[in-house]
């Protein structure tokens, strides 16, 4: 077990400074399991404008890989439900979880994050990999 994981197991609020003070919420940042991560969507009003979450086990995707929708019906048990899967898919693939990571799009500021669309990205071990590989240019240039 990596020593970040020992010292930081759980959920892991995201902070913004804006004008030198420091503002968070209780779900917006990273799980380190899937309970943390349930327990935060769980957390999540209602009011959120939109949530983008993972379909798939792509490590560079697109748009055809992620779903959006608004906050309406049960629509906290279907990310629940759709993340779930998606860990499983990695699991199949022995990629081991490592976070998932709930976002706004916007920072965090005075006024919360009550209203601003969300997305949710899940880490491993074969995406950090991943993107190892792409930053020291072994797929090629980026240009």
């Amino acid at each position: 077990m990596k020593l970040s994981k020992i010292v930081f197991e759980g959920f892991r609020k995201s902070v913004s400074i804006v004008n030198g003070e420091k503002y968070s919420v209780e779900w917006l940042g990273t799980a380190d399991t899937f309970d943390d991560f349930k327990k935060a969507i769980e957390l999540m009003p209602d009011t959120i404008k939109s949530i983008s979450f993972p379909i798939n086990t792509a490590l560079f995707p697109t748009s055809n890989d992620s779903r959006k929708i608004k906050p309406e019906g049960s629509w906290k048990s279907d990310v629940i439900n759709s993340v779930g899967k998606v860990i499983d898919q990695h699991k199949e693939e022995n990629s081991e979880l490592e976070g998932i990571r709930v976002n706004s799009y916007y920072s965090i500021g005075p006024k919360g994050a009550e209203n601003h669309p969300i997305y949710i990205s899940i880490d491993t071990k074969k995406s950090r990999d991943f993107g190892k590989k792409m930053s020291r240019g072994d797929y090629g240039s980026l240009d």
